[in-house]
């Protein structure tokens, strides 16, 4: 019996720290580019960036347009740099830890080619 009380509290007490740690970090990913329009031949990149830590890595996702879905297009990407090529609706979140903890996805940016 005691070892089952045990195995209890002990599982009660992961689970408060696991919650929360994920409640209070509070992440949230922000997506940003200099410029969203792609020149002819050309490409535009894409900062990812999370407030408040560090070892962030990055999961992209592309939608054709704003009313089709997000499709995952990179994932697990350090450095919250991506380089396109083609226009269309981009967003990302970012993801760390063991098991990973992801932030919100961010906003929507779209990017236009010429």
């Amino acid at each position: 019996m005691r070892h089952t009380l045990l195995c209890r509290l002990v599982f009660f007490l992961l689970c408060i720290l696991r919650c929360s740690y994920a409640e209070a970090d509070g992440a949230t990913a922000s997506l940003t580019a200099e410029k969203t329009i792609i020149p002819a031949g050309g490409s535009v990149d894409l900062t990812c960036s999370v407030d408040r830590s560090t070892d962030w890595k990055f999961d992209w996702f592309r939608q054709e347009s704003e009313s089709s879905t997000a499709q995952l297009i990179r994932s697990n990407e350090p450095g919250g740099v991506l380089r396109v090529l083609e226009g269309g609706v981009y967003s990302c979140r970012g993801g760390r830890g063991d098991p990973v903890f992801y932030t919100e996805t961010s906003n929507n940016l779209i990017v236009y080619k010429t």
